[in-house]
């Protein structure tokens, strides 16, 4: 099957595709192999700004930095095959920031990590869109600052 039909096929034909994690397995591994390429470089977008922070937050104490390298291969492994995607590391650096700006402890940075997991935890159960229905559109898109249009 070459991308092109993939395109064309019903949301009815993707349903029973993802319906099971065997099925799911299978449609990365023929992803995978119809652009190996594409999906090497994918893999490693996030290094060239995760590694120096997790460097970073090594050299202050703020991380074991063999534990969380170890935790989060596995964990991007995990979600790249459950989900198809790899695991988003957009608030571990919002996270990472903040430690290294005030100077936070190891179990600081600990709960940070799991009171954001378990926020995202929280999101993905009851559904982002009972969030949006709550909270105000210029909130969830930031607001602007600025006076201008």
């Amino acid at each position: 099957m070459d991308l092109d039909s993939r395109n064309r096929e019903s949301p009815e034909d993707n349903e029973d595709k993802f319906s099971s994690f065997s099925s799911i397995a299978r449609w990365n591994v023929h992803y995978l192999k119809s652009n190996p390429l594409g999906e090497l470089t994918g893999s490693l977008g996030d290094l060239g700004t995760l590694l120096p922070i997790l460097i970073a937050l090594a050299q202050v104490g703020a991380i074991d930095l063999a534990t969380t390298l170890v935790f989060t291969g596995m964990a991007s492994i995990l979600a790249g095959a459950w989900f198809g995607y790899p695991l988003a590391v957009q608030p571990m650096k919002a996270i990472a920031g903040i430690v290294l700006a005030r100077g936070m402890t190891l179990r600081e940075n600990m709960a940070a990590g799991l009171a954001t997991g378990g926020i995202v935890a929280v999101v993905s159960i009851v559904g982002i869109q009972l969030l949006l229905n709550v909270i105000p559109i210029p909130v969830v898109r930031g607001m602007r600052i600025s006076g201008g249009r």
